[in-house]
């Protein structure tokens, strides 16, 4: 019975939840966290039950076991999973508005190009979008963590307003701290292990980057710090609010600060499958720009 699961049974599941989600924005329902959670569970549970049923046929097979098909269809599992964890923990979050529909996207993106060969610049594209927007999104939470110590700080020590100088309230300032920080994380989340999966699946040859490049070191570095970074906020509940976010997404750019700084300092292979003709500086930059290995 468990072997006939398809992928009908999970993108339905994770559908109903999404539009259980989008309910939420009209009216308000007693039950309706608890449907969603069953919804998004059992969905995610088919979906365990697919991948390892996907995996132990390409181990049969001798094939390679992470492909553009796998690879999205992982990356669908860890977003639902995030998703979970989420609700489970904070009934009112609204982070299923950004995270079911994009595991619904790398579903449907598995099934229209399901050979790596086909999907494998999507897969870039997806790898670099995540990773510039999440990047912006430190950026914005790092600026709103600065003016609410500022905010705060004025506040206690009773400071008057400056003329012409106008700062959001704190409450505000907490909601734009809290949700740059979350969605930064997931963003950033999906673009490091996106990545991590585009490499796997061009690793046969030349044309994958090494595992010991400071790329790749300082991304899992990076991924570890966002995971760390989620679960903190996730269950200690002091954590999402007063100084100790705005803490959190100014440490967050810091550490982002770093990493960008070894990535840039260190030499690296990180597109060096570009033409001969050009220096590797520049293969970094502009490979970096693309999200993934020029080809």
């Amino acid at each position: 019975m468990l072997a006939g699961i398809s992928v009908f049974c999970f993108a339905a599941s994770y559908l109903v939840a999404f539009a259980l989600e989008i309910s939420r924005l009209f009216y308000r329902a007693v039950i309706r966290n608890a449907v969603m959670i069953g919804f998004a569970s059992a969905g995610l549970f088919a979906q365990t039950i697919f991948l390892s049923n996907e995996f132990r046929q390409h181990w049969t097979d001798g094939t390679a076991l992470v492909t553009w098909y796998t690879g999205c269809m992982s990356l669908s599992w860890i977003i639902v999973a995030c998703y979970l964890t989420s609700m489970l923990n904070r009934k009112n979050s609204i982070n299923g508005l950004i995270l079911l529909p994009t595991s619904l996207a790398l579903i449907l993106a598995a099934q229209l190009f399901p050979n790596s060969a086909e999907g494998i610049r999507y897969w870039g594209m997806i790898h670099g979008l995540s990773i510039v927007f999440g990047i912006a999104l430190v950026v914005v939470g790092f600026i709103a963590g600065l003016m609410y110590l500022f905010q705060s700080h004025r506040l206690k020590q009773k400071l008057p307003p400056q003329s012409g100088f106008w700062l959001p309230s704190l409450e505000r300032l907490q909601i734009l701290n809290e949700r740059s920080l979350v969605t930064s994380i997931l963003l950033l989340g999906v673009g490091l292990i996106s990545g991590i999966l585009l490499n796997l699946t061009q690793s046969d040859g030349d044309q994958g980057i090494p595992w010991s490049d400071p790329v790749v070191l300082a991304s899992f570095v990076w991924l570890a710090w966002l995971i760390i970074v989620f679960l903190f906020n996730a269950y200690y509940k002091p954590s999402r609010s007063g100084q100790k976010v705005a803490y959190l997404t100014i440490g967050s750019f810091v550490f982002l600060g770093i990493v960008l700084g070894i990535i840039y300092l260190m030499p690296t292979d990180h597109g060096s499958t570009a033409t001969k003709d050009q220096s590797p500086r520049k293969n970094h930059v502009v490979a970096s720009s693309l999200g993934g290995p020029l080809r």
